[in-house]
């Protein structure tokens, strides 16, 4: 069994109450038990200690080298089995076991922190059974932490040597496992059987994430001219209080936080709602953290009904290589009143980026609808390290811009990192995420390294596994280059299979089902903001992912087929967009004015020398332009002026609605309306002048948010259903609906 001896002694020659000698003893009631071997008349040594004879007679510890091995016969070698076992540098102790057969007898060892001095050491005594252990406190000298470990000395020669520890504070430098294992960082365990800690001990915050991890609840308490500033100002940070409480303890201790509410279109609530929080422990108090945390992001998963998708599309980024956020599900209260549900996601800060990259030169957030455009790299926000991170990024922006259309892949090669970009947008195409970068130029995050390589980081996947996104198209300027060139388009082929390969694997699918019990009876609890049924989220989302890995199974049958051109127009199946028409294929040239995408590239009528406005009557509305061009608003103010016309002033729901018709139709995503607040401030002006007074058409949920303080011009979402309109900066270039005048 395991018997556990402990012992308090000084450094030699100096501890009051020593023995005249000088010696540090152990007295009788710290001695170790007996382990019922103390009758052994000690005539058989190699039986009783294991130890190796040589020819000379002179036994051997099998571990010791021929220069530390000492010729002094058997009965004064040292005896195999006592190891260093585990110290504490802080707390100043070292534990020694025995991992011998026998009981051992300690006269003769020694622990100390130099073998090379007969100064510092504690002398051991007494006895210590097969599998014993003992804790030894260092008094009157102690460890260097990071610079030296202990050493055990046996008649003055060093038989082992521990590495220096370089465990943080609170925690130990132990063999694992316990006594044969090498050295690392354990959980300390005094007198006991090492273990390793329950959380990373270089990163304190691992503790506080994981899917399945016990629901702990999040205390806010906001001041009054907090609330004030929050109603005022949503984004603007102001001071809170933040406590945290596991579940079944106490609640821990208040600390300061600032907070600001956190979503845009479609998850912005306010403090009537279900808001979401963006929380900053050291932005207004220098050092601040909680648990290794500067900041915390959590998101009121309103977009995510059954409140599973993001912990499922997450892992599934995580599974392709992309890095991504931890994550764990919390409770949160505000001044007392519950909120509800939350995902407690791992904000993209200095210790997130040090963990998941070699080097960091900068890290920009993308908005909605940027992009690598000509002169974008100094409006992109920069997330985290360097302004001269810019130059990396106006490099990339000028390099994509001069990409051949052939050979974009290669051209780019030492500016991206391509596979990973490719296994992110990937992923985001083939789970759906409508609202990433691929798919929209949105949620994401643009991340260079030290030599000025981009890597892409996904964000705000809440609004997943829903509509099947076309394999082979989207918006993102990297994955347009990337399905034109030949090269790339297999590289991305690779991609889209390899996303495919790890939902067929054995146990995927299902592989979060213990979600149920774990959400469920909160999911039902919630009191602001009605959620769905987690089982039937899971189900749907396995399905969806299954579907999609037999879509792209079909897909790449068919694109790498050597019969995959139906139609005889010289393209595969994967490249045409009609396979029944010879005319409509990738790169194919666009027709005038017909309202058919014959080069299948989202939109009509965009071929060269095509004007880039189309003529088209909507019956019992009158006559419109569609200019899929991307200007400004003023700029497309003027361009409809040219026209003699103007930007669109809705008149009925239902003409709005065939506006809306007409832009999908065309592919055509997002097209400035004739509205504006730029003459006063939350006053939005029709530009024949009328003010807008709310009988047609209406803004998205969250909107007009007036982001920053300068979204002052109106644009019409092809998606947005009934209510479709959202503020933004006049100075964006995206498409344009004019009307003649009637």
């Amino acid at each position: 069994m395991w018997v556990v001896g402990f012992v308090s002694l000084g450094a030699c020659g100096g501890s009051e109450g020593a023995e005249s000698d000088g010696d540090a003893t152990i007295d009788s009631e710290t001695s170790v038990a007996d382990s019922g071997q103390n009758g052994d008349d000690g005539d058989d040594v190699e039986a009783d200690f294991g130890l190796d004879v040589d020819a000379g007679g002179v036994e051997v510890r099998p571990d010791v080298g021929p220069d530390v091995a000492r010729d002094l016969g058997a009965e004064t070698s040292p005896p195999v089995g006592l190891i260093l076992n585990e110290f504490d540098c802080g707390a100043e102790w070292v534990e020694v076991a025995n991992t011998g057969t026998a009981t051992m007898a300690l006269s003769g060892w020694a622990v100390t922190d130099d073998a090379t001095s007969r100064n510092n050491r504690v002398e051991l005594s007494g006895e210590l059974v097969a599998g014993g252990r003992l804790v030894v406190d260092l008094v009157g000298f102690g460890l260097a932490c990071g610079a030296e470990g202990p050493a055990l000395l046996w008649d003055e020669s060093p038989i082992e040597e521990a590495p220096p520890g370089n465990a943080p504070g609170g925690y130990t430098f132990g063999r694992f496992p316990d006594s044969t294992g090498g050295w690392v960082v354990t959980a300390p365990t005094r007198g006991e059987v090492n273990r390793l800690p329950d959380v990373d001990p270089f990163d304190p915050a691992s503790g506080l994430f994981g899917w399945l991890r016990p629901v702990a609840t999040i205390a806010l308490t906001l001041p009054a001219s907090t609330v004030d500033s929050l109603w005022q100002d949503p984004y603007a940070w102001v001071p809170a209080t933040f406590a945290w409480r596991e579940a079944g303890a106490d609640i821990g201790p208040p600390q300061p936080v600032a907070v600001r509410v956190k979503g845009r279109i479609g998850s912005f609530r306010d403090l009537n709602g279900k808001t979401a929080f963006k929380l900053d422990f050291s932005r207004f108090w220098p050092g601040g953290e909680f648990s290794g945390l500067d900041e915390m992001t959590l998101n009121n998963m309103v977009q995510d009904y059954h409140r599973v998708n993001e912990v499922l599309a997450y892992d599934l980024f995580k599974r392709m290589g992309v890095p991504v956020p931890r994550m764990s599900y919390v409770w949160l209260t505000v001044n007392g009143e519950p909120f509800g549900l939350y995902l407690n996601l791992e904000a993209l800060d200095g210790r997130w980026r040090a963990r998941h990259f070699e080097s960091t030169l900068g890290m920009f957030e993308g908005a909605y609808g940027e992009d690598l455009f000509p002169g974008s790299a100094f409006r992109f926000d920069l997330d985290g390290g360097l302004e001269a991170a810019r130059l990396a990024l106006d490099a990339l922006v000028v390099a994509v811009e001069q990409a051949p259309e052939v050979g974009f892949m290669a051209s780019l090669e030492a500016l991206v990192d391509w596979e990973e970009v490719l296994s992110m947008m990937a992923t985001e195409v083939f789970i759906g995420h409508w609202d990433g970068y691929g798919p929209t130029r949105n949620n994401y995050f643009l991340h260079f390294d030290a030599s000025g390589v981009l890597r892409l980081v996904p964000w705000g996947l809440d609004q997943t596994f829903g509509g099947q996104l076309p394999l082979f198209d989207g918006q993102g300027l990297l994955l347009q280059g990337c399905v034109r060139d030949p090269a790339c388009r297999t590289a991305w082929e690779d991609a889209l299979a390899r996303v495919a390969d790890i939902v067929r694997e054995p146990g995927y699918l299902g592989w979060a089902d213990a979600l149920v019990v774990h959400l469920q009876p909160l999911i039902d609890a919630e009191p602001r903001e009605d959620g769905g049924d987690a089982q039937a989220g899971l189900e749907s989302a396995w399905g969806y992912l299954e579907n999609r890995a037999t879509e792209v199974e079909a897909s790449l049958a068919c694109s790498r087929s050597p019969d995959s051109d139906r139609d005889g127009d010289g393209r595969r199946c994967d490249q045409d967009c009609d396979e029944e028409d010879p005319l409509r294929f990738v790169g194919a040239p666009d027709l005038c004015e017909d309202g058919i995408d014959q080069d299948c590239n989202g939109r009509a009528d965009d071929g060269e020398g095509c004007p880039d406005c189309a003529e088209v009557e909507l019956v019992g509305f009158g006559r419109y332009s569609f200019c899929w061009l991307g200007r400004n608003f003023f700029d497309a103010a003027a361009e409809c002026d040219r026209r003699g016309g103007r930007l669109v002033v809705f008149d009925s729901d239902e003409e709005m609605a065939a506006v809306l018709d007409e832009l999908n139709r065309r592919g055509v995503g997002s097209a400035w309306i004739g509205l504006s607040d730029l003459e006063a401030e939350g006053v939005f002006q029709w530009v024949d002048g009328t003010v807008w007074d709310g009988a047609v058409g209406g803004w998205l949920e969250g909107q007009p948010d007036d982001w920053q303080g300068g979204e002052d011009c109106a644009e019409i979402v092809s998606w947005g259903g009934e209510r479709p309109w959202n503020d933004l900066f006049c100075d964006w270039q995206i498409a344009a609906v004019c009307e003649q005048v009637r």
